[in-house]
């Protein structure tokens, strides 16, 4: 048996997790949604798991839902970049280019020789 934290999961349980970890990934990256690893996925199985839930089609809404917080973090992240954005034009990002090499003075060549 293996175990997540001090709960342990049977045989039957086990391969419950198993399956809803791979629905819910496959339907993660079919959605292109990259905002979640695979370990962040199945901790949100694990989570559920622990408090009891063994409902694959509620593991798997749990898993690929986003938690209230998760969703106003992000929102909040969001407002304060384009906070920055408009206070602060110096922090955007530039275009640098190298200037090209500028040749020596010929007065000092010539001072440096002689």
């Amino acid at each position: 048996m293996s175990e997540f934290g001090n709960v342990a999961f049977d045989p039957e349980t086990l391969a419950i997790l198993e399956g809803v970890f791979d629905e819910a990934w496959v339907s993660i990256q079919a959605q292109w949604n990259g905002n979640i690893t695979r370990a962040a996925l199945a901790e949100r199985i694990l989570n559920l798991a622990v408090k009891g839930e063994r409902n694959p089609a509620r593991l798997l809404d749990g898993a690929l839902s986003r938690s209230k917080m998760d969703a106003e973090r992000d929102r909040l992240e969001k407002a304060l970049e384009e906070g920055f954005r408009e206070t602060f034009p110096a922090s955007d990002a530039v275009a640098v280019v190298q200037p090209a090499l500028l040749e020596p003075h010929k007065d000092y060549t010539s001072r440096s020789k002689g």
